[in-house]
């Protein structure tokens, strides 16, 4: 159990740091001076970084209901 939770870790870290740097990176896309993007782009962007991390967040709430459901012969 041990192994997983420090596999856990070890990968946790890496990818939240990988996803603040991606995240950061497409802020910058915003940047006007640089850029030149329209309302559709914009759109097309907020929409799939919405969608994806509604996806991970959904991945981890019915992992933990998975969980959770397991305790649940110890109500009946």
């Amino acid at each position: 159990m041990e192994n997983k939770r420090k596999r856990f870790e070890k990968y946790r870290d890496i990818r939240m740091m990988k996803l603040k740097s991606v995240l950061k990176s497409i802020g910058h896309m915003a940047n006007k001076k640089h850029y030149d993007y329209d309302s559709n782009d914009k759109k097309e962007i907020t929409k799939h970084i919405k969608q994806w991390s509604s996806e991970a967040i959904r991945s981890f709430e019915k992992a933990s209901s998975k969980s959770r459901d397991k305790d649940d012969w110890r109500d009946a």
